[in-house]
């Protein structure tokens, strides 16, 4: 095991690889802004959208040590892929690409109600600019014996302060052979950048649509940093309300809701719904639309469409492919939900299409052909799914 860490410099596409440890380094100047910057409701109860504030997110990062025996190459060439796709949709959400992206995934109303577009493109904006590395610690470890890689999960970001942050990738990001994601229906290899690039521009491109870059690596890494304060300058931070292409357009055209165990957060006095019902508050229901710009597969789809659509790299654009169920009869709320911080201690990311956990594919022994092999399949966490 290696006594040190490997800082890299992400400079857009270009790599530099810095030998020695990174100095972590206090953002006390903004310590007060994050706790003012976010959303606020007036008197009348319309949202008033205070603009947050942009931080520039960290040139350097940190590689523990425990990924010392993964991939380095491709861990840093998606980190850069993410950090690139976040710089383009900052300078193009604007653009008509980017107006058909976010007229499907955002709600009208709250585009032509508020400065929606320039929020969004500042938060893009912190992961993006790299002109100050010296604001926020963020560091990428492998560590498999954690909860959540033993659950099937790809990744996931810890979000430990306003200005640090932990992104723990598990081996089912790198390939799910053998490992507990590969028990779950429903989940695929995540595939490399470079593989979608090579496969999306030829006559008949096995990458044509949004669901298909979905499983992209460096996508799932804007994700995961999506999920922390940083990212929205504010107090709050982005959570997963919906998932996939279909889930985040039913978002925001008012017919998502979460069933199962991910419709319930633990709340200061128990659990409480993520989305309350109009007619049960204390019950789950239809998800408030406007939760749309607070959800980090929502964002990362519409930064990966632009990205993948550029000239530069699939060279057509990308067509959404679904269109959203029809929302119910209801009367919205007149105000926008608040993404709270404890909802998301702990942001997870495998690419769901529905509303609950995969269920699990395990033969009559209980494997699922790599338990053999895999001790962590044996693990409690799936044998309290399994049962």
């Amino acid at each position: 095991m290696y006594s040190f860490s490997f800082s890299v410099t992400l400079i857009f596409a270009y790599l530099t690889w810095l030998v020695g440890p990174v100095t972590a380094h206090d953002d006390k100047d903004h310590e007060n802004e994050y706790e003012h910057s976010y959303d606020t409701i007036d008197s009348t109860g319309a949202w008033e959208y205070r603009k947050r504030e942009t931080h520039l997110f960290p040139r350097q990062y940190t590689i523990d040590p425990s990924c010392s025996s993964r991939d380095q190459n491709l861990k840093n060439a998606e980190l850069t892929v993410a950090a690139s796709m976040a710089s383009y949709a900052q300078a193009n959400l604007d653009s008509t690409t980017g107006a058909l992206y976010t007229s499907a995934f955002i709600p009208s109303d709250l585009i032509s109600g508020a400065n929606i577009i320039t929020q969004l493109a500042n938060e893009y904006g912190n992961v993006a600019a790299m002109k100050d590395g010296s604001n926020y610690q963020f560091i990428v470890t492998c560590d498999d014996t954690r909860k959540f890689c033993i659950d099937g999960y790809y990744a996931y970001m810890t979000d430990t302060s306003r200005n640090s942050g932990t992104m723990n990738l598990c081996s089912a990001w790198f390939d799910i052979t053998g490992t507990p994601a590969a028990c779950l229906e429903n989940l695929q290899n995540l595939v490399s950048t470079a593989g979608i690039l090579s496969g999306c521009t030829a006559a008949s491109p096995r990458y044509s649509t949004l669901d298909d870059v979905l499983w992209g690596r460096g996508q799932t890494l804007l994700h995961e940093w999506t999920h922390t304060r940083y990212f929205t300058g504010g107090s709050s931070k982005t959570l997963d309300f919906a998932y996939g292409v279909q889930g985040c357009l039913n978002l925001a055209a008012g017919s998502h809701s979460i069933s199962g165990d991910r419709a319930w957060r633990n709340g200061k006095t128990g659990r409480v719904p993520r989305c309350p019902s109009d007619g049960d508050p204390a019950q789950p229901g239809i998800c408030d639309p406007y939760l749309s710009i607070d959800n980090a597969d929502t964002l990362s789809i519409i930064a990966g469409g632009l990205w993948y659509s550029d000239k530069a790299q699939c060279n057509r654009v990308l067509p959404i492919g679904r269109v959203a169920a029809a929302p119910p009869t209801r009367k919205h709320k007149s105000k926008r939900q608040h993404a709270s911080n404890d909802e998301n201690e702990v942001a997870l990311n495998p690419p769901y299409y529905g509303d609950d956990l995969p269920s699990l594919k395990l033969d009559p022994n209980g494997c699922c052909g790599g338990c053999a092999r895999h001790p962590l399949l044996l693990a409690p966490g799936l044998a309290a799914k399994q049962a």
